[in-house]
């Protein structure tokens, strides 16, 4: 399976909490089916691969620990579904590494 690159941005809401990464779409709930969260320790960004395409979510906080984000294994994705029901899925964080061409 390969993954293609999509240039449009989610927008979503990144926050850090002491067992996984919360990842909040308020205006597209669908993202929260993603099979993955892509980190680049190195970019510092945060992405999802949806639909087998990678999805660029934005920057990851600069004075994150890095140790800490490193343990995390999954991500808790939320969104708003029909009628404003709470959706919330879990998939697993990947680390990759962005190497020069």
């Amino acid at each position: 399976m390969s993954i293609s690159i999509e240039n449009q941005n989610v927008k979503a809401d990144v926050s850090i909490k002491p067992d996984c990464i919360q990842i909040e779409f308020s205006e597209d709930p669908s993202y929260v089916r993603s099979d993955s969260v892509l980190l680049d320790m190195l970019q510092c960004s945060i992405g999802v691969v949806f639909q087998n395409s990678y999805h660029h979510i934005g920057d990851l906080p600069k004075n994150m620990i890095k140790k800490d984000i490193e343990a995390l294994v999954q991500a808790r994705l939320l969104g708003k579904g029909e009628g404003g029901r709470a959706i919330e899925l879990h998939a697993p964080i990947k680390f990759v590494q962005k190497t020069a061409a």
